[in-house]
């Protein structure tokens, strides 16, 4: 498979977790103006990202058995662009247990674009059983615990600089038109968001993760 092609003035945040054990990952990008960033200063945005997401309240919604192992960056501008990460390595404070693996709590995010096909959005690993009001429905307070991580994800992504690097904002990356390869990945902001209250799924959670 050949290597995607760079996306100028783009990082990507992996964020790392662990469910018993089970690797699992989220991919977030945010856009910068500057200079390219240097490895010190990806591991400066990994630290803010994880400073300002796994807070209480967002992490008490998580069993024990849910870790949040931290972030990684990596400056897509180039084939060599700069990669660090930032270890967390703590662990969901809620008391009582977690629910299959294969549930997500969902994040749609809001482009200009129209077009048929899935949207930018990201799988959050499930809370713990107290967060369900039914089989199908998170209640009102997780998905609010995470809409407030979501936004001090945003206000990072918007407002953080270390070195000659400032990040301007969340965005989504395009490689693919019609299944057929972009030969410029298009970037979009993300201008808006919402926290679903469906129990979703999302079975490559369980195999499909980047560490």
């Amino acid at each position: 498979m050949p290597a995607l092609p760079p996306v100028p003035g783009v990082i990507k945040f992996e964020l790392l977790w662990t469910q018993a054990g089970i690797p699992a990952a989220n991919i977030l990008h945010a856009a910068y103006t500057g200079g390219p960033p240097a490895a010190a200063d990806v591991a400066a945005f990994c630290l803010d990202l994880d400073d300002a997401f796994w807070v209480t309240p967002f992490r008490a919604d998580y069993p024990a058995s849910t870790v949040y192992v931290g972030s990684r960056g990596t400056d897509l501008s180039s084939s060599t662009g700069a990669t660090a990460e930032h270890s967390v390595g703590s662990a969901g404070t809620a008391t009582d247990s977690g629910i299959s693996a294969q549930a997500c709590l969902m994040v749609n995010y809001s482009i200009t674009r129209r077009y048929r096909g899935g949207h930018p959005r990201t799988y959050f690993p499930p809370p713990a059983w107290g967060g369900l009001t039914s089989p199908s429905d998170w209640d009102s307070g997780v998905v609010s615990d995470c809409a407030g991580a979501v936004a001090d994800i945003q206000s990072v992504f918007s407002t953080a600089t270390h070195g000659s690097t400032t990040l301007s904002g969340m965005v989504c990356v395009s490689y693919v038109a019609a299944k057929v390869p972009r030969v410029d990945p298009l970037v979009e902001p993300i201008t808006g968001y919402s926290v679903g209250a469906i129990v979703r799924t999302q079975r490559r959670r369980l195999t499909a993760s980047s560490y």
